[in-house]
């Protein structure tokens, strides 16, 4: 709207220098074109503030009125007429479709208004019969035109808008989920950090347990086994419960390293607690038996029960290497 009225403001200003340039100044053409162009000033203003439908009947007016006033005052129907077309074709691209018509009714009023002022009647005559037919004829085809074209472009603009509203609701929708989703995350997030903490806290407290289990297990592997000093010369060593390799190994080495320490020469084993002696630990007293005399210390085995005899017997273990006593107090006598 705001390019045509563009357009037909410097169409009007050239009828300025043509003016001049005949040195024939008409005074009410000139006041036709100035009102002309304040006419599409205001088309402008109103187009630019979003009132395009009144926009646009002011210009069609102003160009209707453009066309027939000349045409009446010239008294031809020659070529002015066919101009008639153009107020169709701007309805047709600036108003609903269904306005194309109510402009084709105002353009043939215009097109009767200028067969009345001729000075004579028009269709009296065949030829100018034939020429008003034709102006009707064209007026006809163009508003037919403008309006299946303007209802082809309004129908596109429905299908896009359609198209657009649903591209908006897709993506409103979408955000949503994002958001949806972004918020979920942050949960899990916090959630597995959470967790996380409390498996790390839970670690280290299996960590602490473990250590304090580990402090607490060779704090009672010292106390089950034990090196008793009796006199500067004599060691005792108490031994209680089932003796495997770890422990037959510790015997050993808490042994040594009590006979290295002290002055001691006699190592006194006493198994009175060991519930079994088998081939196993048979041979590992016989290890210890074996490095205390390398350290130049007797050992002394006590505590033998019948029992242990006999399965001692029985699977031929020989311990014909070490001392032994029937119970402490005959050891140490």
């Amino acid at each position: 709207m705001i390019i045509l009225a563009l357009n037909m403001s410097c169409v009007a200003l050239l009828f300025f220098p043509i003016q001049i340039f005949d040195n024939q100044i008409n005074n009410t053409l000139i006041l036709a074109i100035n009102v002309a162009i304040a006419t599409y000033i205001v088309t402008i203003f109103l187009a630019r503030k979003g009132w395009v439908n009144t926009a646009a009947t002011l210009f069609i007016s102003l160009l209707t009125v453009s066309i027939t006033i000349p045409t009446v005052v010239s008294g031809s129907l020659s070529i002015a007429p066919s101009f008639l077309i153009l107020p169709i074709l701007i309805s047709s691209l600036c108003l609903k479709p269904w306005h194309t018509w109510l402009v084709l009714v105002g353009e043939l009023i215009a097109l009767a208004i200028m067969v009345v002022a001729m000075p004579e009647n028009p269709l009296r005559s065949p030829l100018g019969y034939q020429i008003v037919f034709g102006h009707v004829l064209l007026l006809f085809t163009g508003a037919l035109l403008s309006f299946m074209g303007s209802t082809s472009t309004r129908n596109a603009l429905r299908n896009l808008e359609a198209a657009r509203a649903q591209i908006e609701a897709t993506a409103h929708e979408l955000n949503q989920s994002n958001a949806n989703l972004e918020t979920l995350v942050g949960q899990r997030t916090t959630e597995l950090a959470s967790a996380l903490r409390s498996m790390e806290q839970h670690a280290a407290e299996q960590t602490q347990l473990l250590r304090e289990v580990e402090q607490q297990r060779n704090a009672i592997r010292e106390l089950s086994m034990p090196v008793i000093p009796i006199s500067k010369s004599t060691l005792v060593v108490p031994l209680v419960g089932v003796l495997d390799t770890t422990r037959l190994a510790q015997l050993q080495e808490e042994a040594l390293s009590a006979l290295q320490r002290s002055a001691a020469r006699k190592l006194i084993l006493d198994i009175t607690g060991v519930p079994l002696v088998d081939t196993m630990v048979a041979q590992g007293l016989i290890s210890v038996v074996q490095a205390a005399g390398l350290l130049g210390a007797d050992v002394t085995l006590v505590g033998v029960r019948p029992e242990v005899a006999q399965a001692i017997v029985g699977r031929g273990i020989q311990l014909t290497t070490m001392h032994t006593a029937m119970d402490l107090q005959s050891a140490l006598s």
